[in-house]
């Protein structure tokens, strides 16, 4: 859920150098679901970037949409975030 994701992001972020880089990816959506026994939550760009402006520390370097061609029945777009870690 998204209070974990959270909790998650801290740990990554404080687990970055100052000046360090992290990427993330994940499919473009709305809401969550679980799929062979894997959960999945989804965000819009707009949404993740929301999540991002919360921490003071991040800064967003680059945003771009791929689309999944792993699997032929589902084309579904990915958004994905470089961001660097600021100063405190």
């Amino acid at each position: 859920n998204k209070n974990e994701f959270i909790e998650i992001l801290k740990k990554m972020i404080d687990s970055l150098k100052i000046e360090g880089i992290m990427y993330i990816s994940f499919k473009n959506g709305i809401g969550e679901e679980v799929i062979d026994g894997r959960y999945f939550k989804y965000y819009t760009i707009d949404q993740f970037i929301d999540i991002i402006n919360s921490f003071s520390c991040l800064k967003i370097l680059d945003i771009y949409i791929t689309t999944s061609t792993t699997n032929i029945n589902e084309k579904r777009n990915w958004n994905n975030f470089i961001l660097k870690k600021l100063k405190k």
